[in-house]
């Protein structure tokens, strides 16, 4: 009778300890020790790209990829508005303290590209939660945006700050999926 006792202490506390797992749990192990790609795990959907709740479809133009990408990370059309989109490309003799010198017809393509591809043109959930967020607003920075601001708020400004991660700009540093436009899984490098 007390080997059944203690046999079914040890059940029940191997089973209580499984339930004391909580979903997030897998998570914070996963970020702990690497993160894997999502695409080894086959979750794209029908268009090529991520379908979590914080993707948005890849920067997929070559002339935007190639213009802006050469200096820094091509960010996804639906992270930002049409008008932000807009706003940026009519600054672009002051681009952030550079001039941008793109031809007319260059300028052009990438409007009609940045604009019917933006945030609230995307018809994705991000991009429905960025345009809600925004009030109307049109930050000229992805880190300007309320709801990606809030997603990062527990971050420590001096994690922000190692060379490995380099602000809050450089979403691939953490995200490792960032330019297929995969933002649910994060690794902080150290």
């Amino acid at each position: 009778m007390r080997k059944l006792m203690i046999l079914v202490t040890v059940a029940a506390l191997l089973l209580g300890s499984v339930a004391l797992v909580r979903p997030d749990d897998h998570e914070r192990e996963r970020e702990r020790h690497g993160s894997e790609s999502r695409e080894e795990h086959g979750h794209r959907n029908g268009q090529g790209w991520f379908d979590g709740e914080d993707s948005v479809p890849p920067a997929s133009d070559p002339v935007y990829r190639e213009t802006c990408g050469a200096c820094h990370f091509a960010y996804q059309p639906a992270l930002l508005p049409a008008c932000s989109w807009q706003a940026l490309l009519d600054g672009c003799a002051d681009h952030f303290g550079a001039s941008l010198d793109l031809a007319p017809d260059e300028l052009d393509a990438l409007s009609d590209y940045l604009t019917a591809n933006a945030a609230d043109a995307s018809g994705t959930e991000i991009g429905e939660k960025i345009t809600d967020c925004l009030k109307g607003a049109a930050p000229l920075r992805v880190t300007q945006v309320p709801m990606i601001q809030k997603k990062h708020r527990k971050i420590d400004p001096a994690v922000l700050r190692r060379e490995s991660v380099g602000g809050l700009q450089n979403c691939p540093a953490c995200h490792m999926d960032a330019e297929q436009g995969d933002y649910d899984h994060a690794r902080v490098p150290r």
